[in-house]
């Protein structure tokens, strides 16, 4: 879904108005948005909070926090494959035994200690 929805995005910004061609449902005008790429309307800004002067410094806050939460899943993979485990199991086994279950002590995250 996600794929989709960032496809018609890309879409929209090399061609300016092609998220409102009629294509979800047969609805047009209350998908079509007033800056490419980013949805608008009704649908997808009923109390109209894209208008205003902190829009542009909500926009970029937004980015960044997306940049975030990807960093932060590299971290849970990267986590799970040095550990075999979850976060929630391994913050578990690190707050049963704070002292020898840390990043060191796994064998893989610091592969010369």
């Amino acid at each position: 879904m996600m794929h989709w929805v960032e496809t018609r995005r890309g879409m929209d910004m090399q061609n300016p108005g092609s998220l409102g061609d009629g294509n979800f449902l047969g609805v047009t005008e209350e998908f079509s948005s007033k800056t490419p790429g980013y949805p608008g309307k009704k649908f997808h800004d009923p109390f109209g909070l894209s208008e205003g002067p902190k829009f542009e410094e909500y926009k970029v806050k937004e980015i960044k926090n997306g940049r975030l939460a990807m960093v932060a899943f590299v971290g849970f993979a990267a986590q799970h494959a040095a550990t075999g485990k979850g976060p929630i199991d391994n913050l578990a086994d690190h707050l049963a035994a704070p002292y020898t279950t840390t990043v060191a002590t796994n064998g893989v995250s610091v592969p010369f200690m």
